[in-house]
Formats: structure tokens, C-alpha cells, sequence
């Protein structure tokens, strides 16, 4: 793992009571890679992941797209906050990163999506496993046998100061010589295929720093009856969980042909403050919104720039 390598993840994730009920559940622990492997190492160690003492066949494996050398952690999380809305066999709140080739000496990085920490719901965090037990964490974190602090205490007494510590997102490093964004404008899919939708909105968006995306992924409401309503609920949680989020536009795919048929932009109706609320009695804000009109997908961010100027809200770069 490179020294300099971003780790960083948000506080909290996205969740929802479907992603959150995985006790008794049977799921795959999808595997990627942050550092350049071949196909036949990573292979190999997902073939020690499932040779675990307890551990049977198939409870690891690699992601469909598992590479991301040099990306930081959150293409991942943000990857896998899609993934697990396409496949409901990927286990949805953990997932396994290589971190080096020498796992046996430094071992895997994993991730789970709802640690339970400081009593809030969704929180997000990482730790360093041995490949040996690696899979069994996330196994135990499901039935309870172990809560997330458990789990930090024992990476702390196998690894000390190579534990893994929380990296707040907001100490990201910045791209020198560009200014990031002030707002990410948000995007909310009701439509259960659409991994390729972010490069749609924003050519090469994995490969931009997380701080400099125009597009912040909201998540995959397909499976829900009247996922519209849900998002609109959930819109003023999200803002505050994602601060960087534009507070009155997002971007809805509700259409599965939306490469040709287009997405639709949203204009919320409320004052965006987020802070006089906490996590719970946010998603009682009443919200209405309007449908300002429906575009390609490679548009969507100019015309929202362009209603930001013209209704005076507040914009990603000002003048």
C-alpha cells in the first residue's frame, strides 16, 4: 500500500432496512484490489479468504470490477453502493480490500457500512485483518457475536500502530491548482441496472478525486414501491449525512433506457439547513419538488448550473 494512498471514507452511508437486515442472510463478501494485482494473485487470495478455518466455499469472492489500483478507498465504497443495489447476493454492508501483495505480512483492509459507533446508525469504517479471518469478521458482525469495537480491539492488539485509524473525508487531499466544487449535485436511480450512469452524467467520473465530481451517487430505489417518495423523504437525511450535496437539485433516473430517453432534474422546495435537525427528525421535513425538466444525461450538470444562475441558488463555482 502506498503511503500516500487515500483511505478516507464519509461518516455515514446510505443504507436502508434492506441493506441493514443481513442476520441470517446469505451473502458473497466482494473482494476488490486498491493496488495493482494480476488476475491470478487476487485469485489466489480469494481462495485463502475461503479456505478460513469455519469459512465455506464462495464467501469471498472478486467483485465484477475489482480493480482500482490507484483509486482511493471511496471509488470503491461509492462502486459497491451500486453494486449491491444490482445484486442482492453481494453482501451489502461488508466488503475486503487488498492492500498489498504481502498479505500474509500486512493483511486485508475490510469495510463495513454500519459499525454501530458512537450509537449512529449507518456509520461507516475500516480496519486491517489477517486474510485468515477476514471473512469470519464480517460472518460474526452479521449474527452478533461481535460488535464493530470488538473487532477495532482486536486489529489493535494484532497490528498497533498499523491498525487502521478513522481518516475523516474532509482531510482529503485536494488536486493542486484546482478548486473543488462547493456542491455535488446528487443522483438517485429507480432503475435496477445502472452502473454506467455516473460516467453518463460525468465522463471519467471514477477516475476524478472524490472532492472534485460534479455527481454525488444517492443511491438505488428500484426495489422499493414508490421509490420517488422515498427519495424525496430521504433527501434532506442525505444532505446532511453528504454536507457537499447541493441542498435544492438532484438528478433521478426513473427510466431504464436513460441513455436515450434522458433523466429528469428535481428542484426541491426548503431552505437546505441542515443543522437544526439530527438524523432522526430530518426525514420529517415535509418536502415538495417540482420536475424542471428532462435532459440526456450528458447535459444534466450544465442545465443544473444553468438553473442555479438563473433562479439564483447557489452555485458549485462562483464567478
Amino acid at each position: 500500500m502506498a503511503p500516500d494512498q487515500d483511505l478516507t471514507l464519509p461518516k455515514t452511508a446510505p443504507n436502508k432496512d434492506r441493506h441493514r437486515g443481513t442476520a441470517g442472510g446469505s451473502y458473497a463478501q466482494a473482494v476488490y484490489s486498491i493496488l495493482p494485482l494480476d488476475k491470478s494473485t487476487l485469485d489466489i487470495l480469494v481462495n485463502r479468504l475461503n479456505a478460513a478455518e469455519g469459512i465455506n466455499l464462495g464467501t469471498c469472492k472478486l467483485a465484477p470490477k475489482h480493480d482500482f489500483a490507484n483509486h482511493a478507498l471511496r471509488d470503491i465504497y461509492d462502486y459497491h453502493l451500486r453494486l449491491r443495489d444490482q445484486d442482492n447476493s453481494i453482501h451489502p454492508l461488508y466488503f475486503i480490500v487488498a492492500i498489498s501483495a504481502d498479505y500474509d505480512n500486512d493483511g486485508v483492509l475490510v469495510v463495513h457500512l454500519n459499525t454501530g459507533q458512537e450509537e449512529q446508525q449507518d456509520r461507516a469504517d475500516k480496519a486491517r485483518c489477517s486474510v485468515d479471518w477476514a471473512a469470519s469478521w464480517g460472518l460474526n458482525l452479521d449474527i452478533g457475536n461481535m460488535d464493530w469495537e470488538d473487532l477495532k480491539e482486536e486489529e489493535e492488539g494484532e497490528w498497533g500502530d498499523r491498525a487502521m485509524p478513522w481518516t475523516p473525508e474532509k482531510h482529503q487531499p485536494k488536486q493542486p491548482f484546482t478548486e473543488p466544487p462547493r456542491f455535488q449535485y446528487a443522483c438517485f436511480s429507480l432503475v435496477e441496472k445502472a452502473l454506467d450512469l455516473p460516467d453518463q452524467l460525468e465522463p471519467n467520473w471514477l477516475d476524478t478525486p472524490v472532492e472534485h465530481r460534479r455527481i454525488i451517487m444517492g443511491g438505488n430505489y428500484s426495489s422499493i414501491t414508490d421509490g420517488l417518495s422515498e427519495i424525496v423523504r430521504l433527501f434532506p437525511w442525505f444532505c446532511k449525512s453528504h454536507p457537499e450535496t447541493h441542498r435544492q437539485l438532484a438528478i433521478l433516473a426513473d427510466r431504464p433506457g436513460f441513455d436515450t430517453d434522458g433523466v429528469v432534474l428535481l428542484c426541491f422546495d426548503w431552505d437546505g439547513n441542515i443543522d437544526v435537525h439530527d438524523d432522526s427528525s430530518i426525514t420529517s421535513v415535509k418536502l415538495s419538488y417540482e420536475e424542471v425538466k428532462r435532459v440526456s444525461p450528458s447535459q444534466a450538470i450544465t442545465e443544473l448550473d444553468k438553473y442555479c444562475r438563473d433562479h439564483s441558488l447557489p452555485l458549485a463555482h462562483p464567478s
